[in-house]
């Protein structure tokens, strides 16, 4: 009795940590970096719903959908706490961070190990971090298509398809992702249902009672819309990413599909080798619910991959069922593991592997910056990591034939665990807190303000208590061209409007985008350029130097600079 509650407090202990962890990751320094354009397409939509709507942006301006789910939950955080970057991503946070302990509805199924190790793998997930961190409906999505999925596969409640159908309007109603990712899940479903044996006559009678509810899903998706009756309107913003998502197959404006791909081995790469495991594990066992998981990630990453308009964030529905398959590939080594006597053996292999890891990396980076050759020579590159491959297998191979091979297995495990977490930790926070999180370097932002952004708006701060005494009362024309992530950032400059492209400029303060050809400002006015965003300015699908982006995230960015003018006779941007 007192060991079992011994095991219940560690168990309890350890989800602390993992909820304290989980927030930080999500909620630290949320404002950073400013929205982008699509985050700020998403909150200039919620805006429209206060008091304090912009007149610089209308929704028709947009041409992205809006996240219903989203709209109505933001809006309650916009009037309760105001404006802020921070609170256009409170919502999606606070659904990341219940994304991470979704599992525990089905921890009597799971488990209580598997359950603890899943909610552990989706709380580091670099992609999961980074879509908690973004405006928009994508967290809210993955909750409703994660409560649908397990429990459709693991829970046995006689209720369950009540709950089933809430999810999926839930889901539903969270944006224009959702409904690939619903397909998907419909496909895997249904690829699931023709590989059951016709004798599991009793699953066939659950699976039915599953879908005698599902038409609640398209009502609940309705009733969110709507507000919950308070705002009717909002059930355009649902047929609108209906329309929207229809329109993107004929209207190609994603990424490349390798990118997509390519995001797995470079920011998850421990969920990765780790599901490439579960997939082994599940086989080897003819464990069901491993194929069906399975069949889940690649008819996401197919999907994905075809819909022309796809976005990196579409990855999110492939690494929710991947971590499925990790945690139970996790859980069996950690089984093994555990019957491992620590003794000098397995640690001399573990250090060696470790420092060989080290030892390499530490070349590989000197090399990318020349400190030890030029760049240019990328055959040392290539010689010098097949060298230490080389030196690698060797020294395990001999560690096998001269210990044991079931030593050699365990400690190369706990290895390339070790080696993986830290690189996906490292790529999640460099992606979502880091510097980069700000420039057009990152797979996951396509576009990204830069620090720029908030620079601008400080300079018109002080402009504005220069000539009015108030922080953003002062006079302002802003080109038609703007942006969604600049009309976000000057939300709170109430004497902000759209120039007339027509008529003479006028206000005190002027902002045209670099291109825009205003050499007859320069004789009243006096300006300064300003760098507000950054876009990938690389051709293909990931960067050309791979090796330079994958230690430093070095990789070309086109940037979009824009010019402050400011009237000679009142202001001087010099000081």
């Amino acid at each position: 009795m007192k060991k079992k509650l011994a095991t219940i407090r560690i168990e309890v202990l350890l989800y602390l940590l993992l909820a304290m962890a989980a927030a930080w990751l999500r909620m630290a320094n949320l404002e950073w970096p400013p929205l982008d354009n699509a985050e700020a397409a998403q909150a200039l939509a919620v805006l429209q719903e206060t008091p304090a709507a912009s007149s610089l942006w209308t929704e028709n301006d947009s041409i992205h959908s809006i996240s219903s789910t989203y709209k109505v939950l933001t809006t309650a955080v916009f009037q309760l706490f105001g404006t802020s970057d921070a609170c256009a991503r409170l919502i999606p946070a606070l659904f990341g961070l219940v994304l991470v302990f979704t599992p525990l509805l089905v921890r009597e199924q799971l488990g209580s190990a598997r359950t603890l190790v899943t909610a552990y793998i989706l709380g580091f997930s670099p992609t999961l971090i980074a879509a908690s961190r973004t405006a928009g409906g994508i967290t809210l999505t993955a909750v409703g298509i994660l409560v649908a999925f397990v429990l459709m596969l693991y829970s046995d409640n006689k209720a369950r398809g009540i709950w089933i159908a809430i999810a999926l309007g839930f889901a539903l109603a969270s944006g224009e992702e959702a409904i690939t990712a619903l397909i998907g899940l419909g496909i895997t479903l249904v690829v699931a249902w023709l590989q059951q044996p016709a004798s599991e006559e009793e699953d066939e009678q659950e699976s039915d009672g599953v879908s005698r509810y599902l038409w609640l899903a398209p009502i609940v998706a309705l009733v969110i819309a709507s507000g919950f009756g308070f705002h009717l309107r909002g059930i355009s913003d649902l047929f609108d990413s209906l329309a929207n998502w229809f329109h993107g197959w004929t209207h190609p404006r994603g990424v490349q599909p390798l990118t997509l791909w390519a995001i797995l081995p470079f920011y998850e790469s421990l969920i990765l080798v780790l599901g490439i495991g579960g997939a082994i594990l599940a086989w080897r066992r003819q464990n069901r619910r491993g194929f069906v998981t399975l069949s889940w990630v690649l008819v996401s990453m197919v999907l994905a991959s075809i819909y022309p308009a796809r976005q990196p964030s579409y990855v999110v529905f492939a690494v929710i069922p991947l971590a499925l398959l990790a945690s139970s590939a996790l859980v069996a080594l950690m089984e093994q593991w555990a019957e491992t006597h620590l003794g000098t053996e397995i640690i001399g292999l573990v250090s060696m592997i470790l420092v060989a890891f080290i030892f390499g990396y530490l070349n590989l980076t000197a090399f990318s910056s020349g400190a030890l050759l030029p760049v240019e020579d990328s055959s040392m590159l290539l010689l010098f990591a097949g060298a230490v491959v080389v030196l690698l297998v060797a020294g395990i191979l001999l560690f096998g034939l001269g210990w044991s091979w079931e030593l050699a297995w365990r400690g190369v495990s706990i290895t390339v665990v070790m080696v993986c977490f830290a690189f996906s930790f490292a790529a999640g926070y460099g992606q979502s807190l880091g510097p980069n999180a700000g420039t057009g370097r990152e797979l996951w932002r396509p576009q990204a303000s830069t620090s720029g952004m908030s620079m601008l708006v400080g300079v018109l701060e002080n402009l504005s208590v220069a000539q009015t005494g108030c922080r953003d009362c002062v006079e302002l024309e802003v080109s038609p061209d703007i942006t969604p992530g600049l009309a976000w950032a000057l939300r709170d400059f109430s004497q902000a409007r759209l120039a007339d492209p027509l008529l003479e400029v006028q206000a005190p303060i002027v902002l045209m985008p670099e291109y825009g050809g205003l050499s007859g400002l320069a004789n009243t006015y006096t300006g300064q350029v300003i760098s507000i965003s950054e876009r990938w300015g690389w051709n293909g699908s990931i960067p050309r130097y791979l090796v330079d982006w994958l230690i430093y995230r070095d990789a070309p960015a086109l940037q979009e600079r824009w010019l402050l003018f400011a009237l000679s006779d009142n202001f001087d941007l010099s000081e």
